[in-house]
């Protein structure tokens, strides 16, 4: 019975890696012709000062969610507890995020400062996707998992060069926490409906 359990664990693991390399080739491709695009518009300075500084900001309001918290919660050998875990970790995200927003040092533009409150809630909004995505990874749905996640990564990229060519040049540097908002909503809907 193990034997047969292992058998059926790995053959879903290995489908689903498949399927999850498939789709992220494809966004990354996708995405990286995007982001080209929205440089050239933007400007090689303005769009990576605004994707570096926004994606340093995720990513350390991210990391105790991601790294530490879901990484528990995957492995606990309880549902509930697990998704307890995932939803504190949501709630820490979400803290993380207000306290950073209050550690950033203001800035002198209307455009940068509509950028530091979007950064936040780009953070909180895939904070509170995190829940979902450990149910769904504790139930194996790794297919599930890396469509939403390509899915996301192409409409941040035309949502960022949407915005770049929707905004007023004094607004161009918020395009790319636009297409952060996109992405985080898109997690959040993608991983909770497919639940």
């Amino acid at each position: 019975r193990n034997a047969e359990l292992e058998q059926e664990h790995l053959r879903r693991a290995v489908k689903g890696l498949s399927a999850v390399v498939q789709s992220q080739i494809w966004a990354r491709c996708f995405t990286y012709i995007l982001k080209t695009a929205a440089a050239r518009v933007l400007g090689p300075k303005k769009f990576a000062e605004a994707e570096i500084r926004l994606g340093l900001f995720l990513s350390l309001a991210l990391l105790p969610t991601k790294e530490g918290c879901r990484r528990i919660a995957i492995r606990s050998s309880n549902e509930s507890a697990a998704f307890v875990l995932a939803v504190l970790s949501a709630i820490l995200t979400m803290a993380l995020s207000v306290i950073g927003y209050a550690l950033v040092p203001g800035t002198k533009t209307a455009a940068t400062g509509t950028t530091r409150l979007l950064a936040p809630l780009a953070a909180s909004i895939e904070g509170l996707a995190e829940p979902a995505l450990v149910l769904l990874t504790r139930r194996e749905e790794y297919r599930a998992i890396g469509f939403t996640r390509a899915f996301a990564q192409v409409m941040e990229s035309v949502t960022t060069l949407l915005a770049i060519y929707s905004f007023s040049e004094d607004q161009l540097t918020n395009a790319p926490a636009y297409g952060k908002i996109s992405y985080a909503c898109i997690l959040l809907l993608g991983f909770w409906l497919t639940l």
